[in-house]
């Protein structure tokens, strides 16, 4: 699994795409929390971007490598 923690807003949507930028994982947040568990057991190893984008507009993307 992969925790994601927001300080300062809400998680609003998270994106797991692969290295080609294919989108494999999508998820809603809750809107509500600054924290989410997102599930990656169906994920084959290798390396995955996660872009997360908060209610107030801002984003990160993040490099995890799945072993």
């Amino acid at each position: 699994n992969i925790e994601m923690k927001a300080t300062l807003a809400n998680i609003k949507d998270i994106q797991v795409l692969d290295i080609t930028g294919k989108t494999i994982l999508s998820e809603k947040g809750t809107g509500l929390n600054k924290t989410h568990s997102l599930n990656t057991t169906s994920l084959a190893e290798g390396i995955y971007f996660v872009n997360v984008q908060l209610d107030n507009g801002e984003q990160a993307t993040r490099k995890v490598i799945i072993q």
